[in-house]
């Protein structure tokens, strides 16, 4: 095995070759996603620094305070500041028996494991997964590691070979992209993080919740459901009122294609 240089940055951040960071965070999903909402920051702060360097916006900066949003951009035309949030869009959830057999299919299809070991989860004389009745599928899920229950790589890459969209590109007009996501639409959970809250005095819980107005525009990264860095945006005006708390925006947030675009000046300059 070739020696690891100490002058790595992942090794002098975490002590571990890039295979040993990378298996911990494949062993430990809950770890990987909270640093994919990282990620996905960092690269669409590269979306926008290319868009600057451009001279499509002539000012960008991140947010540097707890109550600062993501990113700060302001275009040639424009006399004010667009605030941005980044998002990372939901896996496909396996609530449901259809999606569940799915996905535990993938796992077999893909060797990820192999299908008399799930099904030999089961008393009896079962064999196949095609044997297993809906409603016993649920406790296949406790027979198999966390890597594959949680949403890891293994999730995200089923949700990328259920999208269809694998060969096809995110144009600017998106709609028609966006639109085969219909049967399992894309989702955002649109709250600040568990330790995130405002200054506003009342329900705690409230106070997770966006106000309306502290945004412009939500960044949602799409690599959760296609495996790819991209990203559509979204004007806040459109997004769904919390259906208890007034002045806050829903934190169930589901995509529809007709106000989402690939291009984020369709967002600005609107």
């Amino acid at each position: 095995m070739a020696p690891i240089s100490t002058d790595d940055p992942l090794f002098l951040l975490t002590g571990l070759s890039t295979n040993d960071l990378a298996d911990t965070l494949a062993s430990n999903p809950r770890a990987y996603m909270a640093l994919k909402g990282a990620v996905a920051e960092r690269h669409l702060w590269l979306y926008l620094g290319n868009l600057a360097k451009k001279g499509k916006l002539v000012q960008l900066r991140s947010g540097g305070g707890d109550f600062e949003k993501d990113f700060y951009v302001q275009t040639p035309d424009s006399t004010h500041e667009f605030v941005i949030e980044c998002k990372n869009v939901e896996v496909i959830k396996n609530t449901s028996a259809k999606t569940l057999r799915a996905y535990l299919q993938f796992l077999i299809s893909s060797e990820t494991i192999e299908e008399k070991t799930l099904a030999g989860c089961l008393s009896g004389d079962i064999q196949k997964l095609s044997q297993i009745p809906d409603k016993q599928l649920k406790s296949l899920l406790s027979c198999i590691p966390q890597k594959l229950r949680e949403s890891g790589l293994p999730r995200y890459q089923f949700s990328a070979a259920s999208s269809g969209v694998q060969n096809l590109k995110l144009n600017n007009d998106a709609s028609a992209y966006l639109h085969k996501f219909d049967e399992t639409p894309l989702t955002i959970d649109f709250q600040r993080t568990r330790n995130a809250r405002d200054d506003t005095k009342g329900d705690g819980k409230m106070n997770r919740y966006y106000k309306h107005g502290e945004l412009d525009i939500v960044a949602a990264c799409l690599f959760s459901r296609t495996l790819k860095w991209e990203f559509i945006f979204c004007q806040a005006k459109h997004l769904p009122k919390h259906p208890k708390f007034e002045g806050r925006y829903s934190n169930r947030l589901t995509i529809n294609p007709q106000h989402w675009s690939a291009d984020i000046f369709e967002c600005i300059g609107k």
